[in-house]
């Protein structure tokens, strides 16, 4: 029987001028699942919208599925989340006061069922982003076991996860930072 796993692995942030994805997430999840991503603003409730609250695409989500190695019960779930960065500083997920983007990134297993026309959602990941953005100096981002990359603008991550509906420590915290 197929699982229902959805672990977060970790994510990647590079708001560099040639950088492909400003926001990668990776996930190892149950082989051949259905997945949909959904990004909110940061209260994780309210659609992410420019001025006089108006919707703004401002976010294009890409992902990709693939194997891992020697592990036949689950994929490799990667997220990339390109923002326009010619429309940030108008949404509701850009704080001009302390220069932080800040939003909600919703991840869910899903499932079909044909006998009663109703898409469940097996289980979810819902994460709250706040990127400190330092416009002023090169920057180093951190992760988890204290290794740090550098280039481009200057970042301070913290990531409050708010739960896997199926992981225990649903309401712990992380923070990553340089």
């Amino acid at each position: 029987m197929r699982n229902w796993d959805l672990n977060y692995l970790g994510m990647d942030v590079d708001f560099g001028i040639d950088s492909p994805h400003e926001i990668e997430i990776q996930y190892e999840m149950g082989t051949n699942r259905q997945y949909e991503v959904e990004l909110l603003a940061f209260d994780c409730e309210t659609s992410i919208s420019g001025i006089l609250n108006r919707p703004l695409d401002i976010i294009n989500v890409t992902s990709n599925v693939d194997s891992i190695e020697n592990d036949d019960e689950h994929e490799l779930l990667t997220l990339q989340y390109d923002i326009d960065k010619s429309l940030l500083s108008s949404s509701n997920i850009w704080n001009t006061e302390t220069n932080e983007v800040k939003l909600c990134s919703v991840v869910r297993l899903t499932y079909y069922s044909d006998d009663d026309a109703r898409l469940w959602v097996i289980t979810q990941d819902k994460r709250k982003i706040n990127i400190y953005v330092d416009l002023t100096v090169g920057f180093t981002v951190g992760g988890y076991d204290g290794s740090s990359s550098g280039a481009g603008f200057g970042f301070e991550i913290e990531l409050e996860p708010l739960g896997n509906e199926t992981d225990d420590n649903s309401d712990s915290e992380e923070d990553i930072g340089g």
